[in-house]
């Protein structure tokens, strides 16, 4: 019976570590590999074979480029820096499906702000703010809508957490959804202007203009409403939008 190479062995016992931290609710949902480093050394064997961060994160290196590690973590890496490739890990399994009455929802747990989710919609799904809760249960009235909730989607290397993705499954078109809640916050606001510049430069057009990509902004509760009446009426069509 022929042994696992060393290499696997040392990438599954990595992996369990990773899965171990990270299976905790109170855990960031992607960490760096200094963390990965802070978390492996604590295993003795793993320590032993990687005394430094340094020959750590160079065993990292060889495996990705061997096409070996994504067999065993669930990881992106940004190469641009051939001197300091960037490691973000995170669960092998990162998302789950949960039946509602309705339809499908699928909540990404790729959720850099899930400390601040306290608004709670119908189902138990937990949201960023009452609006997001607003446009998901609208959503969700809809029998043939799969809705992914802060999911991530990758364009050259760069990755952007889209509020909902919403997929009709009657004609397999899928939509884009971001809702920008705090337009008078500049920093946010900032932070909106670079994230629809990046949905501009990457292909990505409005639904107005015959894409999949809507964009709300708060100004009322009267006008939102309007606004996701008007977005949901041609999402739910069964017909070319």
């Amino acid at each position: 019976m022929k042994t696992l190479p060393k290499e696997y062995k040392l990438l599954k016992e990595i992996s369990k570590s990773l899965e171990d931290f990270l299976k905790s609710p109170d855990t960031p949902v992607e960490i760096r590999s200094t963390e990965l480093y802070d978390i492996v050394s604590k295993n003795s064997y793993l320590k032993s074979e990687f005394p430094t961060g340094k020959i750590f994160n160079q065993f990292l290196r060889i495996q990705h480029q061997n096409g070996i590690m994504s067999s065993f973590l669930s990881y992106r890496v940004d190469t641009t820096n051939r001197n300091f490739y960037q490691w973000h890990f995170r669960r092998k399994h990162v998302s789950h499906e949960r039946e509602t009455i309705n339809n499908e929802t699928i909540e990404g747990t790729y959720n850099y702000y899930k400390n601040s989710k306290t608004n709670i919609a119908s189902d138990g799904t937990k949201l960023n703010s009452e609006q997001e809760v607003f446009i998901y249960e609208q959503l969700k009235k809809c029998s043939h809508l799969l809705i992914k909730i802060e999911y991530p989607i990758t364009k050259y290397g760069e990755t952007k957490y889209v509020d909902f993705i919403i997929q009709n499954k009657l004609n397999r078109k899928e939509f884009y959804w971001e809702h920008f809640g705090m337009t008078n916050n500049e920093h946010y606001k900032a932070k909106m202007t670079d994230k629809i510049e990046w949905y501009r430069n990457n292909g990505f057009r409005n639904i107005e203009d015959g894409g999949n990509l809507v964009y709300t902004y708060y100004s009322t509760d009267n006008r939102l409403k309007k606004d996701v009446d008007k977005y949901l009426e041609k999402i739910k069509a069964t017909n070319n939008v």
